[in-house]
């Protein structure tokens, strides 16, 4: 067994502090080496841009119209051409340059050029609460690539101060048959709307005003009697106009969509489905039917 000296001892602890930084000496030295830089991965930028992802409004009241405004932007080299503009909402309008997008004319963004996206959003038939809803904006290169950008449209519905119940009225009958519904107006203003007119497109949906009954919290419903006669062509869908005064000035023109669909022409898309299925799907997987 070694048994050090008393003198040995005496350097060993003098030693000490200087064996105990030498770890963090010999660190400092390994950080202070040079490091050869690494290169940068080259990241690809997409030449489809837009100002600004995502529009915000937190509190809207209810049955009023939202713009978003956004700015499509070609920082490339070659034209872009919009081929689709993607909603996820019906209750969503986008409007690229103030027009509807048109398949069969197509916008184009030109280098270092941009087209306006104005995306507007109907909150009349939209739950009270937050909303958030986004537009998918697609365009091909001339080589045919495709690119995509979404813009966001967030936004808070607050109680609705006028409001259609139900929202729309889908009927399912057989020509010969008659459907009524009621479709009641909820006008929640002290100064309520005045109906002026009412307009249905077709003589097969009339409408009739019943006498408004004024509500125990304020404000008034205007109640609708609709009614669908018989099923022209299996099914159509049509919108009912109701002409009002606005003492506020907010609102000229309220729509009921009307919808009529026949069981027949339902079962008969139904059984073309079950029809048009790939053999594959059948379990036929030989390309020959058994004819027993």
């Amino acid at each position: 067994m070694f048994v050090p000296s008393p003198v040995f001892a005496r350097r060993l602890r003098r030693c000490a502090p200087l064996l105990a930084a030498a770890p963090l000496c010999l660190a400092g030295a390994a950080a202070a080496l040079p490091v050869a830089p690494r290169e940068a991965a080259a990241i690809e930028r997409s030449p489809l841009g837009v100002s600004g992802h995502v529009a915000a409004n937190p509190a809207v009241p209810g049955g009023r119209h939202i713009h978003a405004p956004f700015h499509l932007t070609n920082s490339g080299n070659e034209p872009l051409t919009i081929t689709a503009v993607q909603p996820d909402c019906g209750c969503l309008t986008p409007l690229l340059n103030r027009e509807l997008f048109d398949p069969a004319a197509p916008p184009t963004i030109e280098p270092g050029g941009a087209v306006e996206l104005i995306v507007r959003a109907d909150t009349a038939r939209e739950a009270e609460g937050p909303h958030e809803h986004e537009v998918t904006v697609v365009c091909a290169t001339p080589a045919g690539e495709s690119l995509r950008q979404t813009v966001k449209l967030r936004y808070g519905v607050d109680p609705h101060e006028i409001r259609i119940e139900p929202p729309a009225v889908m009927v399912y009958q057989r020509e010969g048959q008659t459907t009524t519904a009621t479709v009641t107006v909820t006008d929640r203003r002290l100064d309520p709307l005045t109906v002026l007119a009412v307009r249905s497109p077709t003589d097969r949906v009339h409408v009739a005003e019943l006498d408004p009954v004024e509500r125990a919290d304020g404000g008034w419903d205007y109640p609708f009697e609709v009614s669908v006669i018989g099923c022209e062509g299996g099914g159509n869908e049509v919108v009912v106009a109701l002409e009002v005064d606005d003492p506020a000035g907010r609102y000229r023109l309220l729509k009921i969509p009307v919808t009529v669909q026949s069981p027949d022409r339902l079962q008969q898309a139904a059984l073309e489905r079950v029809a048009a299925l790939p053999r594959e799907s059948s379990g036929d997987k030989s390309g020959e039917r058994d004819s027993r």
